[in-house]
């Protein structure tokens, strides 16, 4: 029963990184996808569907959100954010461009290099000083059958907002270009 549960585990993980390996890409039916994940919170508006999953990926507490328009899935993301100033650490910084650099490594692997890579690396101390939005890590591929970005800012403050961290995948049809 615990090895059944660990490979339960690992296979729900793994499921994160590697969604087009299990068949998720941009104009699957929204049917054949509820058949698979028939358990996750759905909300519907006219010729639109959204399911919304939550999952720990790369040590980043997020979420998946997958969109349908008329049926089908038009795109999907997986998205973390820190929402308040005592998560805005250097730990969490590291945390987030650690986990930035795992998800441009599995995607290097199934898809190659990259057409856009840039990469700073600036200190916490200093981004959390100079205040303004910067991108830390951005990625883009475009390929036959998906386009896909992975990006990790540090967003200012604004309108009573506190400053936060992001990290945000996006996987969309060969149709939207990244670029």
């Amino acid at each position: 029963m615990r090895l059944f549960l660990i490979g339960l585990l690992l296979g729900f993980l793994t499921f994160s990184t590697t969604a087009q390996d299990v068949g998720i890409l941009p104009g699957m039916p929204l049917d054949s996808f509820t058949q698979r994940y028939p358990a996750l919170r759905q909300y519907e508006e006219k010729s639109r569907t959204q399911i919304y999953r939550d999952e720990i990926v790369h040590g980043l507490n997020g979420s998946w959100l997958y969109q349908f328009e008329e049926g089908h899935l038009k795109w999907f993301c997986y998205s973390f954010f820190t929402f308040n100033d005592k998560d805005l650490t250097e730990q969490n910084f590291n945390l987030c461009r650690d986990a930035t650099l795992q998800f441009i490594s599995a995607q290097n692997k199934k898809s190659g290099k990259p057409s856009l890579l840039k990469k700073r690396s600036p200190r916490f101390e200093k981004i959390r000083k100079k205040n303004t939005n910067t991108t830390v890590i951005r990625a883009v591929w475009e390929t036959a059958n998906m386009n896909f970005s992975v990006a990790y800012k540090y967003v200012e403050p604004n309108r009573g907002r506190s400053a936060y961290l992001s990290v945000e995948m996006w996987f969309y049809g060969p149709d939207h270009p990244l670029l």
